[in-house]
């Protein structure tokens, strides 16, 4: 970033027009995601002119409600542990605990059920391998 330019919500993700971005769940056409910081959902909700979501198979679920738990029970604790939060998802890895701990890697949730005003172009691109947690 030079001195002249303004920082963007959700760090750098791509291009100012454009963010790639992963996501923990996704059900019935509905995206969700969960970040500790909000940086990731802020560059999600605003921001880009242009934001495509990369979603494996392995996040794909029936439903709203399960993409939700797939999302806090698999996707969060698997993630907590591998950039080593010290939460009792990430020592068990089995469940989201809705603890209360200050390394809680999950402090924001975010459903989307259509896109953004603000994004002027949307993609979802369903990939057919697994991605991440």
């Amino acid at each position: 970033m030079d001195g002249g330019g303004s920082r963007r919500p959700g760090g750098d993700h791509g291009s100012p027009g454009l963010s790639l971005l992963h996501q923990r769940g996704f059900g019935n056409g509905r995206i969700i995601n969960i970040d500790g910081v909000g940086n990731r959902l802020a560059g999600t909700l605003y921001g880009h002119e242009e934001v495509w979501f990369l979603v494996g198979e392995n996040k794909i679920v029936p439903d709203e409600a399960s993409a939700l738990h797939r999302a806090r029970s698999v996707a969060a604790p698997l993630n907590n542990r591998r950039i080593g939060k010290r939460t009792p998802c990430a020592a068990r890895c089995n469940q989201c605990y809705d603890c209360q701990s200050p390394d809680r890697g999950c402090a924001a949730l975010m459903i989307l059920w259509r896109k953004p005003a603000g994004i002027q172009r949307a993609h979802v691109v369903l990939i057919e391998e697994e991605l991440g947690y």
